[in-house]
């Protein structure tokens, strides 16, 4: 996926498909904290909207890239962890992750084999509301939002003239206690500019922060499944 001319300006925009599970536990409202636990099949039968963009832009061995990944689950069963357990109770989370990063090029092969590491480090800003109905009730959303700091590194490693082995992995702290990502793909030139792929993604994060009247935020997540995605470069 390099630029045919490294010194010109190379572009990159696309979509992504991930469908991670998803599991941990989150504060809903004031110090009340309870167990989310989705599956991947849950996710897609509760699914209400999904925004995964991606752009990256570079020149040379620098450049830089923004992706959010949006989306929207209703309907979740909570099964414990509620002070009186309702007959039916569920929970509606809207989550956004997005992170925009830089990235130098710290080595590269020649153009018979383009192997690159890319060395990587940005801002990671999360935006989480949840909300829980019952059978007689129907709480207001609690929204949690903060952003880290996190550096890591991208490595490509061709196999063919049109096949590549893509991998990721950073870690963060700031407004959390820690966050990090890993990610492993498969990427597949489907003709001029397209370029397609699948693999794995994981994310996790500890935020668990009291302000000055003693509520207790919580949201401590793991989000881990398979994507696929397609780009186009120019």
């Amino acid at each position: 996926m390099q630029a045919a001319k490294p010194d010109d300006w190379h572009f990159l925009v696309g979509l992504n498909g991930w469908a991670p599970s998803i599991s941990g536990t989150l504060t809903i409202r004031g110090n009340v904290q309870i167990p989310y636990d989705v599956s991947i099949s849950d996710l897609l039968h509760h699914l209400k909207m999904i925004v995964p963009l991606g752009f990256q832009a570079q020149k040379g061995d620098f450049g830089g890239n923004v992706n959010v990944f949006y989306a929207k689950v209703g309907g979740t069963p909570v099964q414990a962890g509620l002070p009186v357990e309702p007959i039916n109770a569920s929970v509606d989370v809207r989550q956004m992750i997005l992170e925009g990063f830089g990235f130098w090029r710290l080595a590269h092969g020649d153009a018979g084999n383009p192997w690159s590491i890319e060395l990587i480090g940005g801002v990671r800003y999360w935006d989480t509301n949840a909300r829980i109905e019952t059978d007689v009730t129907d709480t207001s959303g609690k929204t949690i939002d903060w952003a880290d700091g996190f550096g890591g590194l991208r490595v490509e490693m061709p196999l063919t003239s049109s096949i590549s082995i893509l991998g990721r992995g950073d870690m963060g702290a700031g407004g959390a206690k820690r966050d990090w990502s890993a990610s492993g793909d498969l990427a597949l030139r489907l003709g001029k500019g397209w370029v397609g792929g699948a693999g794995y993604r994981t994310v996790q994060v500890d935020f668990d922060k009291s302000d000055v009247l003693g509520t207790r935020r919580v949201f401590d997540m793991a989000y881990s499944g398979p994507r696929m995605w397609i780009v186009y470069t120019w």
